[in-house]
């Protein structure tokens, strides 16, 4: 019971927190805000197409770029050195 009443706290005060604290993100998360600058971010003149190119996928399969056009896509590149 004890750890139920600590689980329900933890989980108001994150809430609290993340809701005190959201404004602030959003606004400078904003293109328009100040801190774009401050970051080293550019925007650009227009839209830009990206490059076409093709990757493999976790299976081997080859993806290319293109199989996902118009359609959101999101992509990652991470490495672990």
């Amino acid at each position: 019971m004890k750890k139920r009443i600590a689980l329900s706290l933890s989980i108001v005060v994150a809430m609290t927190i993340m809701f005190i604290h959201y404004p602030q993100v959003v606004r400078a998360a904003s293109p328009e805000g100040p801190s774009c600058d401050s970051f080293g971010i550019q925007r650009t003149q227009g839209k830009k197409e990206a490059p076409a190119f093709s990757l493999n996928d976790l299976n081997g399969k080859q993806v290319s770029l293109s199989d996902f056009k118009g359609k959101p896509l999101l992509i990652v590149f991470w490495a672990t050195w």
